[in-house]
Formats: structure tokens, sequence, C-alpha cells
């Protein structure tokens, strides 16, 4: 890939994380993809080929992504999906009536496309177990998909996303326009804030908020959530920019960056 964390964050953000990885002693090497590895008389690894170079190492990491392991389901008889993935009815069942099935290996609905896709995240998983279990115990539980929303600590840095990026709005047939706007986590006249990258995709006709990616070291979390909650409710960028959110210094900005990229 030509850049960290692609999953997470488009080029220009996944740049300042890049920026902070090398600042910590990390040689990064973007669209240089791992061709083989060397070893020594003894079967130990001593070096991998990536790109042009050939870099010693005594430990090599592979992180690949993940894939459904699906087997078992398939021996069942159970019907897949597009990405392999279980497919499952907004109750969590399977194609057949009496068996559930949740978490990673589950395919889920994009509340904002309305396509299905496979997002492995505990906290889906934990969603989809309470509703399991409600069900089971006789109840009419559903899950109604989600907005993709993850976050990562990577050295002093945070690196947040959720909903979509203006590619993947575009694919879904919205207009998308997007503002990229660096701000202080709280009112710069407060001591001790942190600064942090906001980019917030929308769509141009309607102006609802389609998604938004976050870098730095201060506090993304919570404006992540906020984020998360208007996609969910369907907010446009004006209702976001005027919601009635808890304000005091020690926690806010006086211009707060993701009202400003709002308006």
């Amino acid at each position: 890939m030509d850049r960290v964390l692609p999953g997470l964050l488009d080029y220009d953000l996944a740049m300042h994380l890049q920026r902070h990885l090398e600042e910590r002693g990390v040689t990064v090497l973007p669209s240089s993809p791992a061709k083989g590895f060397l070893g020594d008389d003894k079967g130990n690894v001593r070096a991998v080929q990536a790109g042009d170079c050939e870099l010693p190492a005594q430990l090599v990491l592979l992180a690949l992504g993940v894939r459904p392991d699906v087997s078992l389901a398939e021996a069942a008889g159970l019907e897949l999906g597009a990405r392999r993935g279980l497919k499952v009815d907004e109750y969590m069942r399977t194609s057949d009536p009496d068996i559930y099935a949740g978490g990673d290996c589950v395919e889920v609905k994009n509340r904002i496309t309305g396509t299905m896709t496979l997002v492995p995240l505990g906290s889906t998983a934990n969603k989809h177990g309470r509703i399991i279990g409600t069900n089971l115990a006789g109840g009419n539980d559903t899950f109604p998909g989600i907005t993709g929303t993850g976050i990562a600590k990577v050295f002093d840095r945070n690196a947040c996303r959720v909903g979509l990026n203006d590619v993947q709005a575009k694919e879904a047939g919205y207009e998308p326009v997007t503002a990229l706007i660096e701000g202080d986590e709280h009112a710069d006249y407060y001591p001790g804030g942190r600064v942090f990258l906001l980019k917030l995709v929308a769509d141009r006709t309607t102006g609802k908020v389609l998604g938004a990616q976050m870098v730095g070291p201060g506090d993304i979390a919570k404006r992540t959530d906020v984020l998360a909650t208007a996609i969910t409710a369907g907010l446009d960028v004006e209702a976001v920019a005027n919601l009635d959110l808890a304000y005091a210094p020690p926690f806010n900005s006086a211009m707060d960056p993701v009202h400003n990229a709002a308006n």
C-alpha cells in the first residue's frame, strides 16, 4: 500500500502519522511489497526482501489483515454473502432460522450506503452478542448496521475514522465535498492543549454528514463519537455546527474544529 493504516486514513492524514512514526525511529517503506525472506543455515530469518531493499531482521511480523473462517458454516450448509462472510438477517439469524451468528465472520449493513460489508471489530461483536442473547431468550431485538467507526493509538498520536471517505462517497452515489482543518483540542489560552487534524466529508447537495477522519495527539475520541451519532441520525453539517455540546476550556476549543469544518 502507499500509506500506513490504509483502512483507516486517507493519504493526506496518513502522511502526518508516517512522519510521527519516522520521528520515533520507525522506517516506513510505502509501496514496497515484501518479495521474500532470507534465512541463515539454522533456519532463522536474517532479512526481508522488500521492493529494492534487503532489510536485516531477527523477527518478521506479517500484518496482512483478516479473512472470515467460515468453513464450519459452509459445512453446515449456511448461506454466505458477497464478501464471503456469513449472511444474517437483522435479527442475526443465518439462512437456517435455528442458527444465529455474530462477530467477525458476519457481514453487516453499512448504515450510510445500505450495502453489506465486513468490519471485524470487538465493539460490533459485543452488540451482536447482546442481540442474539435477547432473541434466544424470547426477545425481538435487531441490529441496524454500522457506521464504520474505528480508533487507534500510534505512539503519541491518535487516529480515527467514521463513515465514508470521499472516494467511497462517490461510489455510493453522493457528491462529496471535504473540509480539512487543524485545531486545538481546547481553548488555546488554557494550558496543555494539543493540536489535531480533522477531515470532514459531506454531501454537497443535502449537506448530510458522510464521514470524518482525525489524526493528532489531542483528544479525538469524543469528536469521533459525536460525528458517529450525527451520521447515525442523518444530520447535516448545519445541525452538527449548532449542536449544544458540553463546553468548558479544559475540554473544548473555543473554535471547535468539528464545528469549523461543518461550517
